[in-house]
């Protein structure tokens, strides 16, 4: 519903896909007890907000190993393990090996690096309880996201 110039939706389950790095393909984060709000206009969007939870269960079974596997194919395919160093393993990748490469110190990063990584384990503890689709409480980890939008024009597939 929009009101005043501000649309407000939820709550309600989502997913999002989102990369953790650039060119990575898209890991699909569901959220749950969802809600958005920005202040629309016909042209744009601004001050947008997107908020949810992420239940434990997806945390850990999806969402910590799809980061550790973005991540590791980057510094994997930038070669980072490899000595020397080549000039295609960023400073930005040699500092994610030095912050998540730890046992067995690889040149590789596991989801058990990123979940154990103690500068981490706050960002991975359950927050808030939310309603599930079927109306169960699941201990879940909250995110929001700020966004703005522009006006989009597109074309039904029948229309081509």
């Amino acid at each position: 519903m929009i009101t005043g110039g501000v649309f407000s939706g939820g709550p309600s389950a989502l997913s999002l896909q989102l990369s953790f790095v650039p060119g990575g393909t898209p890991l699909t984060i569901k959220l749950i007890g969802a809600h958005i709000e920005a202040q629309v206009t016909a042209a744009n969007c601004m001050s947008g907000r997107l908020g949810g939870g992420i239940t434990i269960t997806d945390l850990n079974g999806s969402v910590i190993p799809g980061l550790a596997s973005q991540l590791d194919k980057q510094v994997t395919d930038h070669h980072c393990a490899d000595m020397p160093i080549p000039t295609t393993c960023t400073s930005a990748d040699q500092s994610l090996l030095g912050f998540l490469d730890k046992m067995p110190k690889d040149g590789h990063i596991t989801a058990n690096e990123i979940s154990d990584n103690t500068n981490l384990s706050f960002l991975f503890n359950s927050d808030v309880r939310l309603k599930d689709a079927s109306g169960v409480e699941q201990p879940s980890v909250s995110i929001a996201i700020g966004f703005g939008c522009i006006k989009g024009v597109y074309t039904a597939s029948s229309e081509h």
